[in-house]
């Protein structure tokens, strides 16, 4: 019998057993940070305000609202407590480094 995961979900099948995990943390932080704000249907304060600073000349500025929107985006969900952001910017690749709650996190914009 083959073992079957489903890869970012929330339940685990192993060897005929079922196993639910509980941190889905990461997974609905991604989604969050990959859904620009006020595109979901429902709550409109929901996602990342950072789409609108993407194709801007990269500025002080520019760092310092991408910074805090990711943070704020991140923010959002009660369960966080703090997140400290970094912005890493190489070439034309910029990289957030997150600091969530003693998790370390890359998501590259």
């Amino acid at each position: 019998m083959a073992d079957i995961a489903f890869t970012g979900a929330d339940i685990v099948i192993d060897n005929d057993e079922i196993m639910i995990m509980e941190n889905s943390v990461p997974r609905e932080l991604a989604y969050r940070l990959d859904t620009p704000k006020g595109s979901h249907w429902y709550y409109l304060d929901y996602g990342n305000g950072s789409a609108e600073i993407i194709g801007q000349v990269y500025s002080r500025d520019v760092h310092t609202k991408l910074a805090n929107d990711i943070k704020d985006c991140i923010e959002q969900d009660e369960r966080i407590e703090g997140a400290d952001v970094i912005i890493d910017v190489q070439g034309s690749n910029i990289e957030a480094n997150i600091n969530i709650n003693g998790y370390e996190v890359r998501w590259t914009i």
